[in-house]
């Protein structure tokens, strides 16, 4: 299992676990407990990160946008890291000029079992930014994800999780946090 956690400016960072779903295979277990849900309670958020001015609903289904960089990865919920199936995945980024365009923007949906791949060229460098890919995915029952990926220099391939924040209807809010 890899779970995310977060991205900075210049860098894709992920945590990254063995695990076999296969229940024989036992020596997996501590390395995923240890790291997933002892050391951080379970999967955290992904990181936000700005949506910047350029992004605009509705933009084509398709999962890959050139040729040059593939991101793949599950989306998860928070806390027990299940995935979240069919989760709406929305993409977009600058051209290799620097310019944001109709062409750099993709919508697509993750599988059954959460999974997505997305191909697309290296992101063009936007004025007084580090290359990146700007990414918001949401799914029913959780809090829209809005972030970004930033690529190093030379990376073809970005393994990364998307892990949303689950909304649990049956919290009780204080008094003060109520509807009137």
């Amino acid at each position: 299992m890899r779970v995310a956690v977060g991205v900075s400016p210049g860098a894709a960072i992920f945590l990254g676990a063995g695990f076999s779903p296969d229940v024989s295979d036992v020596q997996a277990w501590p390395r995923v407990v240890s790291r997933a849900w002892v050391g951080e309670g379970g999967c955290r958020p992904t990181a936000r990160d700005a949506e910047g001015s350029f992004y605009k609903p509705n933009a084509p289904e398709r999962a890959s946008l050139g040729r040059g960089l593939v991101v793949t990865g599950i989306v998860r919920t928070t806390g027990s890291c299940v995935p979240v199936p069919r989760a709406r995945i929305d993409w977009w980024q600058a051209n290799a000029l620097g310019q944001y365009d109709d062409a750099h923007r993709a919508t697509q949906t993750a599988d059954s079992e959460g999974k997505f791949r997305f191909e697309t060229n290296v992101p063009g460098i936007y004025p007084g930014r580090p290359p990146h890919l700007h990414v918001k995915v949401s799914a029913p029952g959780h809090r829209t994800l809005t972030t970004q990926l930033y690529p190093k220099s030379g990376q073809t391939e970005i393994p990364f999780d998307f892990v949303l924040d689950f909304i649990n209807p049956y919290r009780v809010l204080p008094d003060t946090d109520r509807p009137r």
